[in-house]
C-alpha cells in the first residue's frame, strides 16, 4: 500500500507538520518578523523595535567613544561591537570572532553582492532596487528562499528575517550587516 501523504514533499527542509500528517509549510508562507530601526540621531544610535513594538536592541555609539558601537539586548547585555578604526572590525557574541568589517561581509569577486559566513556556513547580501535580501549560499535567490530584507521606508530602516533563520541564530549578525549596510561608513 501507498503512503497517501508522500505526494507532499518537504520544502527547503522544513520538517512536515504533525508528523506527516499535514503538508509542510511553503517558506515563501512562514512569516516573517519585522524590526524597525529608530535613530536617534542616526543609525549608530538607535532602538531596534522588534514585531510587538518593543525595544529588542540597542545600537550606542558613546560621543566619548566615538570608534566603538556597542549593540546591546534588550536586557542591557552587550552582544555585539563594531570598532571603528582604520580597518573597522566586527565582533558577534558567541557568533561571530572578532575580525575585519570587510572579512565579516566580504565584497563578492565581481563586486555585486556581500558574502557573510555565519557558522561555517555562507550568505550573501544581494542588492535590489529598493531592498538587501539574504540567502543562503549556493541556491536560488527567489522569495522561497530570502532568508532576510533590509528596506528603506518612509520611517526608516527595517529588517524583515524568516523566523527560521532567527531561530537558528541569523538575527544578532543580521542587526549588524544592517547597520554596516546603511550607517554610510565606509568598512572596506
Amino acid at each position: 500500500m501507498n503512503n497517501p501523504f508522500s505526494v507532499w514533499n518537504s520544502k527547503d527542509g522544513i520538517p512536515p507538520s504533525i508528523y506527516g500528517a499535514l503538508p509542510a509549510a511553503d517558506s515563501s508562507t512562514v512569516p516573517s518578523l519585522s524590526f524597525s530601526f529608530a535613530p536617534n540621531p542616526s543609525l549608530l544610535n538607535c532602538t531596534v523595535v522588534g514585531p510587538d513594538n518593543s525595544p529588542h536592541f540597542y545600537v550606542v555609539t558613546d560621543p566619548n567613544m566615538p570608534n566603538y558601537t556597542v549593540f546591546k539586548a534588550h536586557d542591557g547585555k552587550s552582544i555585539a561591537l563594531i570598532e571603528w578604526s582604520q580597518t573597522p572590525k566586527v565582533e558577534i557574541r558567541g557568533t561571530v570572532a572578532k575580525q575585519a568589517a570587510a572579512t565579516f561581509l566580504r565584497l563578492s569577486s565581481d563586486q555585486r553582492f556581500r558574502i557573510m559566513q555565519i557558522a561555517g556556513q555562507e550568505y550573501l547580501w544581494l542588492p535590489g532596487q529598493s531592498t538587501i535580501a539574504l540567502y543562503p549560499a549556493g541556491v536560488a535567490a527567489n522569495s522561497n528562499t530570502r532568508l532576510a530584507q533590509i528596506a528603506r521606508n518612509q520611517s526608516g530602516i527595517v529588517l524583515d528575517i524568516n523566523r527560521h533563520a532567527a531561530q537558528a541564530g541569523l538575527l544578532p549578525a543580521c542587526i549588524v550587516a544592517t547597520v554596516l549596510l546603511q550607517c554610510g561608513r565606509n568598512f572596506g
